[in-house]
């Protein structure tokens, strides 16, 4: 395994194996799975149960979009570090993808999955109902620190679309340390969520993307289209975030990682 200080995650897409026609048939058929309850999973949004937190605090114009995926840890605690941190955000809507959540009052809105549609899907449902200026893009599992929205909103300015910082993980290390460059993300993976971006841009970007295959590289495709596009972004030099491990089920980038990574290169080769 790489050493702790590594700055990105070390997954099965760069280890050098061969993979079994037993796995690429399975791949295949979680990718089936995904596209069938797209078709025909329940979709249900819980208004909020109860009123703002501390409502007579100013919030900044920020929606916060955060996803629970089955083998995540409940993002009950991540929602409370948002909620009284230095500078709140307007909203913190939250999507339970195929998980069931514990029972809660809530002063946003919720989005339940009857089963797991993908991170990106969840995403692109959420950004359906934001409405401020800036998003904050989480996951369930991470830890945020009280000045994370204060800090990200001092480095955004008219000319930077997106703002992130390094994520401290109890096994890699010290994640997505350096700036997003085409070059480097051509050969390896920028993964993870934590980062500040204008709903402008994410829109132009089209979301993000939905592709089975691409389950677990939705960041970076996001990240290689920001690089592509030359938006201009800014890295904050302080770890704000940690995240905690995951138990994620298995993916079809797991059981298939050069399928996956060549859907990667076709979606920018036909561009």
């Amino acid at each position: 395994r790489p050493p702790r200080s590594t700055l990105f995650p070390y997954t099965t897409l760069f280890r050098a194996r061969a993979v079994a026609p037993a796995e690429t048939t399975a791949a295949a058929l979680a990718v089936e799975r995904t596209t069938m309850a797209r078709r025909a999973a329940g979709r249900h949004w819980s208004e909020p149960t109860c009123g703002p937190l501390f409502a007579d605090r100013a919030r900044a114009d920020v929606d916060v979009l955060l996803v629970q995926r089955p083998g995540e840890p409940d993002p009950d605690r991540l929602i409370r570090d948002l909620h009284t941190g230095t500078v709140l955000p307007k909203r913190v809507l939250v999507c339970a993808d195929g998980v069931v959540s514990a029972p809660r009052d809530h002063p946003d809105p919720v989005l339940s999955h009857e089963f797991p549609l993908g991170r990106a899907t969840a995403r692109n449902a959420l950004l359906a109902r934001a409405t401020a200026r800036w998003l904050l893009v989480l996951d369930a599992g991470f830890r945020a620190a009280p000045t994370l929205v204060e800090r990200f909103l001092s480095a955004a300015t008219a000319e930077v679309a997106v703002v992130h910082c390094p994520v401290g993980d109890p096994d890699q290390g010290l994640v997505g340390a350096l700036p997003p460059e085409d070059r480097r993300l051509r050969e390896q993976p920028y993964l993870g969520s934590g980062y500040l971006v204008s709903a402008e841009l994410v829109d132009e970007l089209g979301g993000w993307a939905e592709d089975p295959y691409l389950d677990g590289l939705e960041d970076h495709v996001f990240w290689r289209r920001v690089a592509t596009g030359q938006h201009r972004t800014a890295l904050v030099q302080q770890v704000l975030l940690h995240r905690w491990p995951a138990r994620p089920r298995t993916r079809p980038l797991d059981l298939d990682p050069h399928r996956a990574w060549a859907g990667v290169t076709a979606l920018f080769d036909a561009i």
